[in-house]
């Protein structure tokens, strides 16, 4: 089933994607594709109500979009200890300026890859703040019928940024509301119009 949903909105992209799979790299690529993106100038990255997904889809995806050899995650386990994940650099050449939709339902995998495109820079982070969900945890189940709960690693941005502690909190804030307006849409495509010059 497609992960991925894509639209323009004048020559800037759109593109939706609801969860992080093992073939959401392969759906972006294709709709990135689709887009013709050279000669864009804008894309949209929504991923607003996206509960997260696997960790590596979305290293897979960050790896597009920043350099290769750059740090995209931080993992920190139970003793301590820091692990790093890289980009590969396999870049889908996107030269334009990226928009990333984020609200209160963002979790997870989807937090993961805000932050870092946050940290790099790579692009302007819009709506609300995330969820706050940066942790793995394994559940063990326990004689007596009940279950123990174990943090098994804590998740942190390139640049050492605690995501279960902070959320990822967006460059420009605007908050949903009950009206029919896509508000955080249009902030969105105001702010990409708006480098154009």
């Amino acid at each position: 089933m497609p992960n991925v949903d894509y639209a323009l909105h004048g020559d800037i992209a759109y593109i939706v994607m609801q969860e992080f799979h093992n073939l959401s790299r392969k759906q972006l690529e294709a709709a990135l594709a689709s887009l013709d993106m050279p000669v864009r100038s804008g894309l949209i990255f929504d991923l607003r109500g996206n509960p997260g997904g696997t960790i590596e889809s979305a290293i897979e995806i960050a790896s597009l979009f920043i350099e290769a050899g750059e740090v995209i995650l931080q993992q920190v386990d139970r003793d301590g200890q820091i692990s790093l994940s890289h980009s590969a650099g396999e870049s889908a050449d996107i030269n334009v300026p990226i928009a990333l939709l984020v609200d209160s339902e963002s979790a997870s995998a989807s937090e993961l890859l805000a932050g870092a495109l946050q940290d790099h820079q790579r692009a302007t982070i819009i709506g609300e703040a995330t969820f706050g969900k940066g942790t793995v945890q394994t559940i063990h189940a326990l004689a007596n019928g009940g279950a123990l709960r174990l943090t098994a690693r804590r998740y942190l941005t390139p640049l050492g940024r605690n995501i279960e502690e902070n959320s990822i909190v967006p460059d420009i804030l605007i908050m949903d509301d009950d009206s029919q307006d896509d508000k955080q849409l249009a902030a969105a495509i105001d702010y990409l119009e708006s480098l154009r010059g």
